[in-house]
């Protein structure tokens, strides 16, 4: 959902007319789209976006067949990524906003943990805002934010008790039967959400957003 973000910050105010933002072009990391083999749940991906359109499919033969979907020779990233979104309008989209972005923050903080030279891409932004670049829904936003708290967890060294990126296995994708499942995971979803806003003041303060989204 969506191709690499950019880091949004304010200009020099000059006094003369003109864009009030600087947008520059965030590293490749932060491309969904970016082909990068990673595993996931010992599977292997080719993309963010592969594997993100996958999961809209329930069963395993049908999510298996996209897997094994691979980028064809000298296919660029943007190409792929979209290939792979027209074939993802064929599955079920995840029941809610939360579901679907607490799978893309797991996705992409996979990649980054199997990726050392991504994490350091990323830290190499600084504390510039990163936003979106054009995407369907709140895409743009999601991104953005997904990114901001990755860099931010690598900055402070958080991690789970696995050694992974906080929250890539507290916050399991799956397709829960009981009740009780159901509520643990809309609860780990919203906490999941909760965190990731943490970053939208400053996008707010940008005029990126505004206050209602």
């Amino acid at each position: 959902m969506g191709g690499p973000c950019f880091l949004v910050e304010k200009r020099p105010d000059t006094g003369k007319p003109g864009p009030k933002l600087k947008k520059t072009p965030c590293p490749a990391c932060t491309d969904n789209f970016q082909i990068a083999k990673f595993e996931f749940e010992s599977k292997e991906w080719h993309s963010v976006e592969q594997a993100y359109q996958g999961y809209k499919f329930h069963e395993e033969t049908d999510r298996e067949k996209m897997r094994l979907d691979l980028p064809t020779p000298g296919e660029s990233s943007h190409d792929y990524g979209q290939r792979m979104w027209r074939l993802g309008q064929q599955g079920t989209p995840h029941k809610t906003e939360a579901d679907g972005v607490r799978l893309m923050y797991r996705l992409c903080a996979a990649k980054l943990r199997q990726h050392p030279e991504m994490q350091q891409d990323l830290l190499a932004t600084g504390e510039t805002a990163i936003f979106g670049g054009p995407s369907t829904a709140q895409w743009s936003k999601w991104n953005g934010l997904i990114q901001t708290r990755l860099r931010e967890e690598l900055r402070t060294g958080e991690t789970n008790a696995l050694g992974g990126l906080a929250g890539d296995d507290v916050f399991k994708f799956s397709t829960p039967a009981r009740p009780t499942d159901v509520a643990a995971a809309q609860r780990n979803a919203e906490t999941l959400l909760a965190a990731l806003r943490e970053a939208e003041p400053k996008l707010i303060e940008l005029g990126v957003i505004s206050a209602e989204e």
